[in-house]
């Protein structure tokens, strides 16, 4: 994922020698998925989880990981989301 990245754009993942703003991409059992959103400076800690329940190192959610740390957020969490999304509340289940 991060060479189709390397191959698209202009931003590059390199190794980490000495950097002091770096990332540390890390598989934690049972701490889930997640990462900050941009670059908060230091060690950044992005946790994409596998395990039997739950399996994020497909390409989709690491794709979208990758996106997320070079800060580019899902769509659904943009701050101008309610100017063009639409929640039919009407339309979902209560206690859901």
């Amino acid at each position: 994922m991060m060479d189709e990245i390397d191959k698209n754009t202009c931003v590059r993942f390199i190794p980490r020698s000495t950097e002091q703003d770096y990332i540390e991409i890390v598989n934690r059992l049972g701490e889930g998925t997640g990462a900050v959103v941009g670059k908060p400076g230091g060690k950044s800690i992005v946790l994409l989880e596998s395990s039997k329940i739950l399996n994020d190192l497909t390409p989709a959610p690491v794709m979208q990981t990758l996106m997320k740390i070079i800060g580019l957020p899902p769509e659904h969490i943009r701050p101008e989301r309610k100017d063009h999304i639409k929640i039919h509340w009407e339309n979902i289940e209560k206690g859901v």
